[in-house]
Order: C-alpha cells, then structure tokens, then sequence
C-alpha cells in the first residue's frame, strides 16, 4: 500500500514497492511511517492529499499501538520511532502541503496523533525515557499546527512541563544522563516555542501557562549554562524580555 500511495503523487517515487512475502518487524517496518515529499511545483489534487494525510495519521496509531504491548519484546522500538517521526517525512513535515485541506480535518488528525503518542509508556522507563519524551514533543508540536481556538494554550504548556519532569525522573541519577536530558528538553522547548512564534496568532506567547514554562526552561537552562547552545540561549532571552518581564513590572 505504501508504494502504490507514492505512486499516485509522485511522478518517480524514491520508493521501492516491498515485498510482503514475509513478517516484517516493528523496526524493519519504519519506512511505513513517512512519504516522500512532492515535486517542487507539484500540486496535489486535495482528495489525493487527504488520503495521504490520514495514512500518515493511522502510521502513527498503528505503531503506537504495537509499543503499547505489555511485553518488553517492543522496548527497543521505541527510539527508532522516535528517531523516524523527527528525521523523516512523516505526518509534521506534510502540514504545509495540507493547506487546501479543511481545518477540520487536519485539527481531527493532530488531536489524534496527541492522544495517540501523549499516552505512550514503557514497561522500562529507565531505557526509553528520552525517546517517549521525543514522543511526547512530537505530540505538542502536532497541536501546536491546529487552527486557533482548538487547543488552550495554558493546558498545552503544563503539559510540556509535566513531560519534561517526568522524563527528568525517569533517568538514572548519573550525572551525564540528567545533563543529557537537560540538553533533550532545552532543545525541545526551542522548537515548541519557534513554533508558537511563526503561527498567525500569538495566543500561545501569552498567558500564566507560557510564563510558568519560561521559569522551568530558566531552570534548565542554569544546569548548563557553561555549555547552553546559543540559539537556546539567545531564545530564552528573547521570551524573558517580550513576556515575561513586562508581565512582572505590571504586578509590581
């Protein structure tokens, strides 16, 4: 199914029709959760690009589904999946080729997604911490594209800080391990934030919510601050002088 999808876009797709004659694992199976992107200049008939766009959304759901298996068989998946959602063409990366598409559709699809990976868990925390924190991002950054009003931004930041303690507590107290999911939610928080930044309404800039995530972002900063990567740095500060100060100086 998923050659004869690229087929019906893709004028020569980069991707080879495979063979079903035998079982495929979780992990052989990961190229299932993305598609290459169309041509430059290719336009996209909209029934085509919601076919497409739902594929990607039960791609998601289905190996979530496998991960939510009670046995440790699946653990070692859970960094693949992670590493596949953020470094290939999957669902995120289509969204400014579904602009024709109704904002209903596409709202149902990220909500989806959320709800699918926000509920992820491993029956070894310690091992997967950081891939199902990944997850979770990924997650954030799919409500973060709905169309406004859907989702209240309050709510979504505790939730970025209730991922991000929660993988803190999940990792061994080895120090190199803390500094790496320091450096993880650094990271992560960036990219919510910029894209918070480049949507059309700035309601996600604003609020108790965004203010209570810019003082824990603080926080992690300060753990590493001899080796802060500087667009994290630089964003930090950006956010302290456009809300968070202000915001202070009119409760004084």
């Amino acid at each position: 199914m998923h050659g004869h999808l690229c087929s019906l876009y893709h004028p020569s797709p980069p991707v080879k029709l495979k063979s079903l004659s035998k079982r495929l694992t979780v992990i052989d199976s990961l190229h299932l959760l993305s598609l290459p992107h169309p041509p430059p200049n290719q336009p996209i008939d909209s029934t085509i690009l919601t076919v497409l766009s739902s594929y990607l959304h039960h791609a998601i759901a289905s190996f979530s589904g496998c991960l939510f298996s009670s046995s440790t068989s699946n653990v070692a998946a859970f960094q693949p999946f992670s590493k596949a959602l953020g470094e290939t063409p999957s669902l995120l990366s289509w969204i400014p080729f579904l602009s024709s598409l109704p904002e209903a559709h596409k709202d149902s699809i990220l909500i989806g997604i959320y709800t699918t990976l926000s509920k992820l868990s491993s029956p070894t925390p310690t091992q997967s911490a950081k891939a199902i924190y990944n997850l979770q991002s990924y997650a954030l950054s799919c409500l973060l594209h709905t169309s406004v009003g859907t989702v209240e931004p309050d709510k979504l930041w505790s939730q970025a800080t209730k991922f991000a303690t929660t993988l803190v507590n999940n990792v061994t107290a080895d120090a190199s391990a803390k500094e790496n999911a320091t450096r993880t939610i650094l990271s992560s928080y960036s990219s919510l934030v910029r894209i918070a930044e480049e949507r059309d309404d700035r309601t996600f800039l604003t609020g108790k919510g965004f203010v209570s995530l810019c003082q824990y972002w603080t926080r992690f900063a300060k753990r590493v601050r001899n080796v802060l990567l500087a667009h994290s740095l630089n964003t930090h500060w950006r956010i302290r002088e456009m809300i968070w100060v202000p915001l202070i100086r009119s409760q004084d």
